[in-house]
């Protein structure tokens, strides 16, 4: 019996794991998938949060700085990594006009709070 035990036991633990790689590739093929897209997409977002991470370099002596911003758009929020600029550029509560790539970030457009309002007024004039 304990031959068999062990038997069934590696057979659970190979069936496991052979469904866990299933599943991380195929997370994988639906990134890619994404990223590859030429599609560009617009949402309107809002920036939640910001922050700078310290990535070391190989060599151990310097270090490079990553940017990250989260953006809420369509319900839900996502980081993305965006440049230096983006990152001194945008603060958190603005709202834009967010384009991405796929799943790769493009550009934010900071909506004008004077474009707003002309807006509204136009539409009044309108009726």
């Amino acid at each position: 019996m304990g031959l068999l035990f062990i038997a069934v036991m590696v057979a659970i633990y190979v069936a496991l794991l052979w469904a866990a790689l299933f599943y991380a590739w195929r997370l994988g093929l639906k990134e890619w998938r994404a990223t590859k897209s030429r599609d560009t997409r617009r949402f309107k977002a809002t920036v939640v949060e910001k922050r700078e991470v310290e990535v070391p370099l190989p060599s151990g002596k310097d270090s490079i700085g990553e940017y990250y911003v989260t953006f809420e758009f369509c319900r839900s929020q996502k980081e993305l990594l965006v440049d230096e600029s983006t990152y001194q550029r945008v603060h958190v509560g603005e709202t834009g006009v967010l384009v991405l790539a796929g799943e790769k970030y493009q550009s934010f457009n900071v909506d004008n709070p004077d474009d707003e309002q002309d807006a509204i007024f136009r539409r009044i004039l309108r009726r």
